[in-house]
């Protein structure tokens, strides 16, 4: 099972704020990316990171949007089967 890595552009970095309202750098957004595919709570990212949750989940939401909706199938041949 393969684990796909979303890059993403500089949109994300623009809405995303620290408590006293500044950007945060780019660092923190990849590491925001890796945590995420751990799947740790919101809450406890924003908490760990001083971020909002409110802006974190805006985040999310834009990455979730970039994600393909469509499963891509590949047939297989038929066979026999075997139990």
């Amino acid at each position: 099972m393969q684990n796909k890595v979303i890059s993403v552009g500089t949109a994300g970095v623009n809405s995303l704020k620290i408590h006293n309202g500044g950007p945060i750098d780019r660092s923190t957004i990849d590491l925001i990316d890796l945590i995420l595919l751990e799947r740790i709570p919101l809450a406890g990212i924003a908490r760990v990171l001083s971020l909002s949750e409110s802006s974190l989940q805006q985040y999310v939401n834009q990455l979730y949007e970039q994600v393909p909706q469509q499963v891509d199938v590949i047939p297989k041949e038929r066979g026999k089967l075997t139990v």
